[in-house]
Order: C-alpha cells, then structure tokens, then sequence
C-alpha cells in the first residue's frame, strides 16, 4: 500500500497502529509514477492537464475516461487535441477500442505492445473537453 498523509485517522488507535506498522505499507510526502509497481499505469504523449480513470466492465471490457482540464480562457473552450497518444497498462489485452463524446467524433487505433506485458498503444484523434474509450474482448 502507498499512502501520503494523514492515515487511518478515523480508526481505533490499535487497527490504526497496526495498519501503519504493516510491512507492505510504504508512506511518502508524495507520490511518482516511478513509486507504482509496474511503473505509470498510463503515459500520455501530449503535455495537457487531464483527469483519466479506468473502470472494469465485467470480466472482457473496460471503460477510460478522459476528462481535460486545460481552458483556454481566450478562446473560452478546452480546445480539441488533434492527436494524442495513450501507452496504458492493464491486467489483460483487449482487442478493439471504441470511443464515445457527447461532441463530435474521436478516432481510436489500438495495439498492444509486446515487448511490455498488456501495454496498450490507443492513438486518438479530435480529443475534446470529455470522452470514453471502451475496450473490449
């Protein structure tokens, strides 16, 4: 377990002194992508400032969610990224990718690397303000 801060602290003292004694706890001022078992779980090739989060879906599919924070207050919009690229490691390989926006239409192409176990290369095109990668098989 890798925790920052303050930990346990609405647990009786004993669950709590245990829990922080506990061999496989590692605790840290803060935490990079380095400190992950495995390393990043997902490496993103353009610089932007964005919320992602991977939800199982049953036992074959898988849903990302992209959520970008990057405002351009000049243009008032989150400008769409023509091209982007997400190296992400999951527990096993899919085979298709689909992807869903409530504006317009992204493009997605996957692979899956062999030279890093269940490394998946989805390159995607027009990446607007929200969207879902759904993966499946």
């Amino acid at each position: 377990m890798l925790a920052t801060g303050d930990v346990g602290l609405n647990l009786p003292d004993d669950v709590r002194r245990d829990l922080l004694a506990h061999p496989l706890m590692f605790r840290a001022t803060h935490i990079r992508p380095e400190d992950l078992a495995g390393g990043p779980q997902i490496i993103c090739d353009v610089e932007t400032d964005m919320a992602i989060n991977i939800a199982k879906i049953g036992d074959k599919e898988a849903a990302i969610h992209l959520i970008r924070y990057d405002y351009d207050k000049d243009r008032d919009e989150v400008p769409v990224i023509p091209k982007m690229t997400l190296d992400v490691r999951l527990s096993r390989p899919f085979r298709m990718a689909k992807t869903f926006s409530p504006v317009g239409e992204v493009g997605a192409h996957m692979t899956v690397r062999r030279d890093i176990r269940e490394m998946h290369r989805i390159e995607l095109t027009n990446v607007p303000l929200y969207s879902v990668i759904q993966l499946q098989g």
